[in-house]
């Protein structure tokens, strides 16, 4: 850009350009260059997401072969106790899982699941949410065992809150609200 400049100053000098015409210039370049950086980025996020994605998909169509009985009753009245019993889960082909891992949340408790990269967390909640089940032990909501129940219902009351939270360019309200669409104005508050 110091290039452009300094030339557009030779070329006003010489009586070949006029500042207008210098100033209009360097604007374009500067719209320009930022587009073509944003292009730039874009292109980067979606080669890196295309990974993610490939081994995403790879994995969904692993072994995770999960029983779905037919007329499984819903879960319904969830308190919110929910008690992992002895749990062990090893992903396919490898040594890494979480192991024997025993804990109890009370109705009304806040929990956070930290740790280094690696270390479960994501598995704990897949594990709750039954992406996947556990190899051993079992997991209960409200003293019932969710493997008795449908996943649907199981889902539908759950509710995980992700490391990477992000909000969109609106009001507080309309990113809380925005999983419901029928929500009252009430609800998210």
């Amino acid at each position: 850009m110091v290039c452009v400049l300094l030339l557009g100053a030779f070329f006003v000098a010489k009586g070949q350009l006029r500042v207008g015409e210098v100033v209009a210039f360097v604007g374009f370049a500067q719209l320009m260059i930022s587009r073509l950086d944003q292009m730039s980025n874009f292109i980067n996020l979606t080669v890196s997401s295309q990974a993610k994605l490939q081994e995403f998909f790879a994995m969904e169509n692993s072994t995770f072969h999960i029983n779905k009985p037919e007329n499984l009753p819903s879960l319904q009245n969830v308190k919110g106790a929910v008690e992992f019993h002895h749990v062990t889960y090893k992903f396919p082909n490898s040594s890494q899982g979480i192991f024997d891992i025993s804990f109890e949340v009370k109705t009304g408790q806040t929990v956070a699941i930290i740790g280094p990269t690696g270390a479960g967390k994501t598995t704990l909640i897949n594990l709750l949410q039954r992406v996947y089940d556990p190899i051993f032990g079992h997991i209960s909501i409200d003293r019932i065992n969710i493997r008795s129940v449908n996943r649907e219902s199981l889902r539908k009351s759950l509710a995980t809150m992700f490391q990477d939270a992000s909000l969109f360019n609106h009001s507080i309200y309309n990113n809380i609200s925005i999983g419901r669409a029928n929500a009252t104005d009430e609800e998210p508050l």
